[in-house]
């Protein structure tokens, strides 16, 4: 993790012994006018009182005179345009009357006399050697403590992002269970809450998964294990009706295997987070109206679907998922109700709801998230027999999370289950 760092600290520390120079440089590339002008704005003042001193006494005098203007650290002098030092386009700017600026960093400027053709020259300007070591003192002071600070920063944000990788290795060596601390004092931003929020949805992802596998491996054993003795079994017949009975036997099972199959792919399309929903808009009791037209109870059912929708409730969803759901929760109402089944739509609070309900005898409380689960067939719950493979309750969990949603049970005012699927009216892929 250090590495990671080191070219911050690297950078600190440069920054710190050339921060002057980069501060000059930087004003200099991007506004040269400007430190020209500040140059003319402190010495033009200076080159007019030079000049009053001078004219009104001898050249003889002065020397003398130049010598007591200048400072140890501000010289004045004369010269002429013999000068080397003078460009011609110098000359052309002091023939003019104009200050030319000859050093801007050093601060040195030259101008004519406006009576001869004599120059004067104001600088180098240097600082004293107290005011340059005392700004060398409060440079590397602020600098050291500037640094002092960003270290301080960084080592801490250096320590957290070490914890932090350290629960990453170990969630990735198996511990599923970890989980980075989110305190203030060891979070990274947001990173830590996101860390974890992604380490429980690979837990129940791995959990889901491994759950699946397994009862997949046990559903899928049981109808090869009668195909098997089926097929064993049809080997030794001879007789065409007895035959014919086992290879229909055969047939049943291999059509609950292709069944669970298709219910097996359905479902992994759903729990996919990849899978895209088609999502629109639509008037849902126009919808669900023209669902329930399509719905075909069995010809020996004596039972009964009723609808009942508000006029107007737009919401957004996949009508293929929501019809598969439907399907699924209807379907399962059939085998426990016993005379009525009632499909309700409605809204509340930005989330539109379906309702399925059945006279039943009813789910209890402590099944009511397990039957959510795969494969999971409560036969001895409710009074009929269950013919299904156990997963069109856990498609239509998932249908719902896909739409941001769930899938509750409860108690029907009919006396039995209640089905209640409930999404926000314009949701998004999940």
């Amino acid at each position: 993790m250090f590495r990671l760092f080191l070219p911050l600290y690297l950078l600190l520390f440069l920054f710190g012994l050339f921060q002057s120079d980069i501060a000059d440089f930087a004003l200099r590339q991007l506004h040269p006018a400007a430190e020209e002008a500040d140059v003319l704005a402190d010495l033009s003042g200076a080159t007019f009182m030079v000049e009053e001193i001078l004219v009104h006494r001898s050249r003889a005098e002065w020397p003398e005179l130049l010598e007591k203007m200048s400072a140890p650290n501000i010289r004045v002098n004369t010269t002429n345009f013999e000068d080397p030092a003078i460009t011609p386009e110098a000359a052309q700017i002091l023939a003019a009357g104009d200050i030319w600026v000859a050093q801007i960093g050093e601060d040195l400027i030259y101008k004519k006399f406006t009576q001869s053709d004599d120059i004067m020259v104001i600088g180098p300007i240097y600082t004293v050697d107290v005011y340059d070591e005392t700004m060398f003192l409060a440079n590397a002071g602020s600098a050291a403590f500037l640094i002092v600070l960003v270290l301080v920063w960084a080592f801490a944000l250096q320590r957290r992002i070490t914890k932090l990788s350290e629960v990453a290795a170990a969630f990735g060596q198996d511990n599923f269970s970890l989980r980075a601390d989110t305190s203030k004092a060891a979070r990274v931003g947001s990173l830590n809450r996101s860390f974890n929020r992604m380490a429980d949805r690979i837990e129940r992802l791995i959990v889901s998964h491994k759950d699946l596998t397994n009862a997949v491996s046990h559903e899928l054993r049981t109808p090869l294990s009668r195909i098997q003795f089926e097929l064993e079994y049809a080997a030794g017949l001879s007789e065409v009706d007895t035959l014919q009975a086992s290879l229909d036997s055969i047939s049943e099972d291999t059509s609950e295997l292709d069944k669970l199959i298709r219910e097996l792919l359905l479902y992994a399309r759903y729990d996919r987070a990849s899978t895209e929903l088609n999502l629109q808009e639509f008037n849902l009791s126009l919808w669900l109206t023209e669902w329930a037209a399509g719905q075909r109870l069995p010809a020996s059912s004596t039972l009964e679907l009723k609808i009942q929708t508000p006029g107007e409730l737009h919401a957004t969803f996949d009508p293929h998922a929501i019809d598969r759901a439907l399907s699924n929760l209807v379907q399962n109402a059939q085998r426990f109700a016993r005379h009525t089944i009632r499909l309700k739509a409605g809204s509340e609070q930005h989330q539109v709801f379906l309702l399925v309900d059945d006279d039943g005898s009813g789910i209890a409380p402590d099944l009511r998230e397990t039957l959510l689960q795969p494969f999971y067939r409560p036969d001895s719950h409710r009074n009929k027999k269950h013919d299904g493979v156990g997963l069109g309750l856990a498609i239509v969990n998932q249908i719902a999370k896909r739409h941001g949603g769930t899938l509750t049970i409860e108690d029907s005012d009919l006396g039995g289950a209640r089905f209640r699927l409930r999404w926000p009216d314009k949701p998004e892929n999940n």
